[in-house]
């Protein structure tokens, strides 16, 4: 891989980084806005019964719903992570491959 298709990768892992980063963002952003929607829904869906906000926060962390986005907000930061470490190898390739370029360059003037 020369260092012109080199860059070009190191852009796209970059651009994909930066998304996943936002997702992974976004959901963890919205934990206490999906947290309080389940527990609304909770609250309409008890007929009218008076639960204290201990129960209902209680049962709302213990949703399927809630679970769910925990889950999918722990997979989007184990992506966002993964991305970030590719991305940092090619950055690394990329500069270690210049370097040895360079050398080389400087090796044959001195020949």
């Amino acid at each position: 891989m020369n260092l012109e298709e080199l860059a070009e990768e190191i852009e796209k892992k970059g651009k994909l980084l930066v998304q996943a980063e936002q997702v992974a963002n976004r959901m963890k952003e919205l934990k206490k806005t999906v947290l309080a929607k389940v527990q609304t829904d909770i609250e309409v869906k008890s007929s009218g019964t008076k639960l204290s906000e201990n129960k209902l926060e209680r049962l709302a962390l213990a949703s399927t719903e809630y679970e769910q986005h925990i889950i999918d907000m722990c997979e989007s930061q184990r992506l966002s992570g993964e991305l970030e470490k590719e991305y940092d190898k090619l950055k690394n390739f990329f500069e270690a491959t210049r370097s040895n370029m360079a050398m080389e360059r400087a090796r044959m003037n001195l020949v």
